[in-house]
């Protein structure tokens, strides 16, 4: 199997918007030429947390080895387990978006760490992954956490359609 990590390798990411310019491809689409037998499990983001490239890594030896099953994949090619459900599913700031309180102006400091960023650009409600539950840097915090707004990091393509504003 071939593990393809980050959102570059996986799907071709920043570098693949200009591919005829960049030649930048999908890991899954240069072994493809290769050898179309061969497995690509991707492991999604942008970057991908170090915990969702260590899983993987410890699924596909167990796999090889024949102690495990092979990794259920979801319809990216990344592993079920961490990309399972939305980021909005888990989010702290849920009640907020369900209560209807969104953060309007990044200039308003107050409630900034409560509310709803959806309106900021969060495409939490599309984007897969663990990241609220699992959290980043020594389980600190996580994009959200820390009054950003997600950019769906583990979506291909996600690059496309960053936010620039709010959205009313």
């Amino acid at each position: 199997a071939v593990i393809a990590i980050g959102n570059c390798a996986s799907f071709g990411g920043i570098p693949g918007a200009n591919a005829e310019v960049t030649k930048a491809t999908a890991a899954s689409e240069v072994v493809l030429e290769m050898n179309e037998d061969k497995p690509v499990i991707c492991v999604a983001g942008c970057p991908p947390h170090p915990d969702w490239l260590m899983g993987t890594i410890m699924d596909v030896l167990l796999w090889v080895e024949g102690k495990k099953e092979r990794p259920e994949l979801d319809e990216n090619g990344c592993l079920k387990r961490f990309y399972k459900s939305t980021i909005h599913e888990n989010c702290e700031r849920k009640p907020s978006f369900e209560s209807k309180e969104f953060l309007l102006d990044w200039n308003d400091s107050e409630g900034i760490d409560d509310l709803c960023l959806i309106r900021m650009g969060c495409r939490g409600l599309k984007a897969l992954g663990d990241c609220p539950v699992r959290h980043w840097n020594s389980d600190v915090s996580w994009c959200v956490g820390v009054n950003a707004p997600c950019h769906g990091c583990t979506k291909p393509g996600f690059y496309r359609k960053l936010p620039h504003g709010p959205k009313q």
